[in-house]
């Protein structure tokens, strides 16, 4: 056996293996950062909710086997979402909605209760 074959034998095998290389950031770390940070109005990393997720290149490896909890939820909420309006409305709503994530995203100095209260009132985000 090679050493490629007994690194990539399992994806918990190459998982450590990824780990255990002495490398400041992975492509894990990106994905991390994209799913979670992007959007989290937390100011303090310190107690990070996802931290299970940081610097784990296991949960990276595993993103394409199945769709997280959340990507689940999100997904029934579309499907939800084409039921009530048409395909083409929904479409609309997602754009409006992905557009209000993008410019939150970019704000630096952003009031985030004011921000998600205003962003209900228009019915594009909804914690549930």
């Amino acid at each position: 056996m090679t050493e490629f074959e007994r690194i990539t034998e399992s994806t918990e095998t190459l998982a450590a293996f990824l780990a255990s290389l002495p490398c400041i950031e992975g492509p894990w770390n990106e994905a991390f950062h994209e799913r979670f940070c992007n959007y989290c109005p937390a100011k303090d990393c310190d107690n990070c909710q996802y931290e299970e997720y940081r610097n784990n290149p296991l949960w990276w490896l595993k993103l394409r086997d199945e769709p997280s909890e959340g990507t689940k939820q999100a997904a029934k909420k579309l499907a939800d979402l084409v039921k009530r309006y048409s395909a083409l409305e929904a479409a609309e709503l997602l754009d409006i909605s992905l557009n209000a994530a993008k410019i939150l995203n970019e704000e630096k100095d952003i009031d985030w209760a004011m921000a998600i209260s205003a962003a209900q009132s228009i019915g594009i985000y909804d914690r549930g």
